[in-house]
């Protein structure tokens, strides 16, 4: 993006006008800005990632006084662990159900997580 390109959103968000919508992606055809669905053993730590699987366990756990509902999304290629903080339950979220998560990869010495996906629910 151009500097000009910038200064004019900026201003226009000044002026309280809001920058013109990314157009739509046509269905069934991958948006420029949706990353395309990788295995997950292939996912990079660090990255957007947008993964398939399903949904082995899931797990309440208490952190700080805040709940933190976890899941855990295998694919055959690996496994990671959805976290949602501050949630009990999500409805449709269930073990053994499939489901689309995207959001930033994040690794440690205690495994791969993504923090608050996005997610989209698969039917059965």
């Amino acid at each position: 993006m151009a500097w000009s390109d910038s200064l004019k959103r900026a201003l226009g968000r000044i002026g309280g006008r809001r920058p013109p919508a990314p157009e739509a992606a046509v269905p069934g055809s991958p948006s420029a800005t949706q990353p395309q669905v990788v295995p997950i053993g292939q996912a990079h730590a660090r990255q957007v990632v947008r993964v398939r699987g399903e949904v082995a366990a899931l797990t309440v756990r208490p952190r700080r006084g805040t709940p933190w509902l976890e899941a855990e999304l295998e694919d055959g290629t690996g496994v990671l662990t959805l976290v949602w903080i501050g949630r009990r339950e999500i409805p449709g979220v269930n073990a053994g159900g499939q489901l689309v998560a995207e959001g930033r990869l994040a690794e440690d010495n205690t495994g791969r997580r993504i923090f608050n996906p996005r997610y989209e629910l698969l039917p059965e």
